[in-house]
Parts: structure tokens; C-alpha cells; sequence
């Protein structure tokens, strides 16, 4: 659409959130990984500008002693996780 100049995407599927996961990592990777990409891809060819991705900060290793920054390894602990990163 001519008049959309953002688009936020924060789905996702999450099986530890009581969604069911279906075949496990395949509809993870599915819904988080192919189906995130497939919208970028759409909102680009639309023209749309902005794109923001909020994904989880459990694709980093939680840290004990600071918050978690984008800047850290990615260090994923389960399938969602390594789904979303």
C-alpha cells in the first residue's frame, strides 16, 4: 500500500508460551526465521521504509552482572531462541 511507511513485527511462535510447535524445530524455523525474512522481503519491494524486528534477548547468553546488549555473542539455549536469531 502506498500510504504503509513502517511495519513492526513482533510474532512469532514460541511453544514455551503454550503455542503448539507442530513438527518442533522445522515450524519454528518456518514461522520465525522463513516467515520473518518473506515480510522483510514484502516490505521492501512495497517501498516501505522502516522495518523494525523485535525478536527476544534469549538469543544472547543472559549476563549476571549488566543487561543484555545487542552487541553480545549470540548464544541461544533452546529452539526458539535459535529460531528468532
Amino acid at each position: 500500500p502506498d500510504d504503509l511507511d513502517a511495519i513492526i513485527h513482533l510474532a512469532g511462535l514460541n511453544p514455551e508460551r503454550a503455542a503448539t510447535a507442530g513438527d518442533g524445530d522445522a515450524a519454528l524455523k518456518r514461522a520465525n526465521r522463513d516467515a520473518t525474512v518473506r515480510l522483510a522481503e514484502l516490505a521492501a519491494a512495497a517501498g516501505v521504509g522502516r522495518f523494525l524486528f523485535l525478536s527476544t534477548a534469549n538469543v544472547h547468553a543472559a549476563a549476571k552482572d549488566r543487561p543484555v546488549i545487542e552487541d553480545d555473542e549470540p548464544a541461544p539455549d533452546n529452539l526458539y531462541a535459535a529460531s528468532k536469531l
